[in-house]
């Protein structure tokens, strides 16, 4: 199988590398310096001269509060540019796997979001998020959207990398009680994401059953309270942390932000895993095995 993966640099796309590397998998890694996805002719010549046989799209304007001041930066990467693969895509018959967001949710719902519950985003990061989707579903009858929420890793700048940070040089700490979501290890979507590619590219080419939107978030749910003393929980057992600040539960009113957030945003993973037969772990225990892969990297937090 030959991959392009394009947003390569992001965590997401690093953790995928690591994934694809370890796998009879040929793959060209583009992050933003190396393509500029919100220029067409830019796609096009991505694969106008390689054996591609499917797109792995981990590109996004990911900022969610910055978003609401750059909105046309936002729609640009998440909306404009999505319809420039999809395009490629379409062009050089090619099947597209794009990665989506549970912010395309208003997080009002109190039992988990399935694929065909009611989209209302909330935020310009959630509806820029949603145009590049129906961009996709307009233009490509190939290609699987995988919407997913609370995205960490080893990788750059995440929550719990940042909360490890923080917890080097405070005491105290005030974490939102009240957005409740499902955490998700990026290692474990690339995982997914692999599975989900092999089965696609070895489809028949006129079989489009496998198409859609799927969502993939690792199992439970927990408030950014939780997620936060869970992980100074684990990061001391595995002596990362040697001492552990003192957490505090605040309201989303009390920590106000440019962007709306999902007070629930809790993904159905039902569909993914039984479609591709998938295997799909708890969030405590995909945390503790992402500590585990940082401590012994032994990266600077």
């Amino acid at each position: 199988m030959n991959v392009l993966v394009s947003g390569a640099n992001g965590q997401l796309g690093l953790c995928l590398k690591d994934i694809l590397d370890n796998k009879s998998v040929t793959a060209v890694y583009l992050g933003r310096h190396e393509l500029d996805v919100t220029d067409k002719v830019a796609c096009l010549k991505a694969i106008q001269h390689s054996n591609i046989d499917i797109w792995i799209n981990c590109s996004a304007y990911t900022n969610v509060d910055l978003a609401e001041q750059e909105i046309e930066q936002a729609e640009k990467v998440n909306h404009f540019a999505v319809k420039n693969i999809a395009e490629t895509c379409n062009e050089f018959n090619i099947p597209l796997i794009h990665i989506s967001t549970d912010y395309v949710y208003d997080g009002t719902a109190t039992i988990p979001y399935k694929e065909d519950s009611k989209t209302s985003p909330q935020s310009v990061y959630g509806r820029t998020k949603l145009l590049g989707e129906l961009s996709i579903k307009s233009l490509l009858s190939k290609f699987i959207i995988i919407r997913t929420s609370w995205l960490y890793s080893e990788y750059n700048k995440n929550f719990v990398k940042t909360m490890l940070q923080l917890a080097k040089n405070k005491q105290e700490l005030s974490v939102v009680n009240d957005q409740v979501g499902s955490p998700t290890y990026a290692r474990d979507l690339a995982e997914t994401i692999y599975e989900v590619a092999l089965k696609l590219v070895s489809s028949d080419a006129n079989d489009n059953s496998l198409s859609g939107v799927y969502h993939y978030a690792n199992q439970g749910k927990c408030s950014w309270f939780d997620f936060s003393v869970q992980i100074f929980q684990e990061a001391q057992r595995l002596r990362i942390l040697k001492n552990i600040p003192d957490v505090t539960p605040v309201t989303s009113e009390q920590f106000k932000t440019l962007a709306k957030r999902p007070l629930y945003s809790v993904l159905d993973s039902t569909k993914i895993v039984n479609q591709f037969k998938l295997e799909n772990r708890t969030w405590h225990e995909a945390l503790v095995d992402m500590l585990s892969i940082l401590n012994v990297k032994s990266e600077s937090l």
